[in-house]
């Protein structure tokens, strides 16, 4: 389905797409939802399919060859409307929830601003009750946001009283919140890219999300799940432009013959191939943990919301040793398809901190040796900015999200003992 919908409304209007032409983009998410496409793991109560977390990445994927669509298509499903569904009041989620999913609604998610990215807790938003304690009044500007310019619903985040970082859902037409023009992109130049301005602007107290002060909550848990299903739609760009690196190399002639047939190309297509497998192992391994995950704690009788962001008991050492163990078998499936060599994985503690060895390579399995480890895997095998960026987000959603490997609980048990008795 998803690759029909691609072929039938996203290839064959790619040019409208990049000229960002006014309505094709909110049509295209529209009709997606008719599909049923923006539903998959949404609760059936709310009109969605509820389908597991391994269904809803596979759409993610293959809606990733969409070009700039997959990039609204991915807000919209995921930082746009999720805030929403895990964080929202009953009320909220019955008013919001339905029209998201369908499509009817667009969603938009309004966090970075011009002087706070990856320090978002350093935002310059405000917001202030007012003195009936109907609104609170916004005041403040909010950049690069995906799906500004068509959205009608915003997840966004101010400090209230200057200090209480806090989370909003603002609609569009609201009284003093307004967009600016598109952005003009050197990628991607058919996703909605703009910057919101609020003036005075007067959300109603009902849209405050979740709890005062605890918007940081929201944030990052929500951009942790975005940082996996952006794996995803690399793999499936990925999985797109080799489809027709293949086509080519099959029409392509050379000396009277395909291209195909020299061993120069045949040795590319499979670096190709190989990576993009490397990408899929991390990233269904990481989605099906997760997925086991949320049902383990479904069947304990935690909320939902509370389930479907992992619970609050994850042991902190988790997920240090998960970016090690994924590192590390990339690097043996690596090892194996193209040297025909089978290294030995295997569990250290160094400096009380859980590490892994795989072949010639050993690394700390922290968040300041990521970049590090990440050159180990990707400087070898020579990944293009599709299987990078893929890599990239699978770790760092296993990273921040902190998920068990019951296999090997053992392991993870004696790391942390080190680190007790180290501290």
């Amino acid at each position: 389905m998803c690759n029909q919908f691609l072929d039938a409304e996203v290839y064959p209007n790619l040019d409208r797409i990049d000229s960002l032409e006014p309505g094709l983009m909110k049509s295209l998410v529209t009709k997606a939802g008719e599909q049923g496409l923006l539903a998959t793991s949404f609760p059936e109560e709310y009109g969605g399919l509820g389908k597991d977390f391994v269904t809803s990445t596979i759409i993610n994927e293959y809606l990733g060859a969409g070009h700039s669509f997959s990039v609204a298509i991915a807000a919209h499903t995921g930082i746009g409307t999720l805030p929403i569904l895990y964080f929202g009041t009953p009320e909220q989620k019955e008013k919001y929830i339905p029209k998201l999913i369908t499509g009817e609604w667009a969603g938009a998610y309004g966090l970075t601003e011009p002087n706070s990215g990856s320090d978002a807790l350093g935002a310059k938003t405000t917001a202030k009750l007012s003195e009936d304690g109907k609104y609170y009044i916004l005041n403040g500007q909010k950049c690069w946001i995906t799906n500004g310019g068509f959205a009608q619903v915003y997840t966004v985040f101010a400090k209230v009283d200057g200090d209480k970082f806090t989370g909003f859902i603002v609609d569009r037409g609201t009284e003093g919140f307004t967009q600016g023009p598109e952005e003009k992109k050197m990628g991607i130049k058919g996703s909605s890219t703009v910057q919101l301005y609020f003036q005075d602007c007067k959300v109603p107290a009902e849209n405050l999300l979740g709890e005062v002060g605890k918007g940081h909550r929201i944030a990052f848990n929500i951009l942790n799940i975005g940082r996996l299903k952006l794996c995803a739609a690399a793999i499936g760009g990925a999985r797109k432009s080799l489809s027709g690196t293949v086509e080519y190399a099959k029409t392509r002639e050379q000396f009277k013959q395909p291209i195909s047939n020299f061993g120069a190309i045949k040795h590319k297509l499979a670096e190709m191939a190989i990576r993009i497998y490397v990408a899929e192992s991390a990233l269904y391994r990481t989605a099906k943990w997760i997925d086991e995950k949320e049902h383990e704690l479904l069947a304990s009788g935690k909320p939902f919301s509370e389930a479907l962001l992992g619970g609050p008991t994850l042991a902190p050492m988790w997920w240090l040793w998960l970016a090690g163990f994924v590192l590390a078998e990339a690097l043996r499936y690596w090892a194996i398809a193209t040297l025909g060599q089978r290294w030995n994985t295997r569990i250290l503690v160094i400096d009380g901190l859980p590490a892994i060895r795989s072949g010639p390579y050993r690394f700390v399995a922290h968040p300041n040796y990521l970049a590090v480890a990440l050159e180990l895997v990707c400087i070898p095998m020579i990944f293009d900015a599709w299987i990078t960026a893929a890599i990239a987000s699978v770790l760092n959603a296993a990273l921040l999200l902190g998920i068990r490997i019951p296999a090997e609980q053992r392991a993870v048990a004696a790391a942390s003992q080190a680190v007790r008795e180290r501290d």
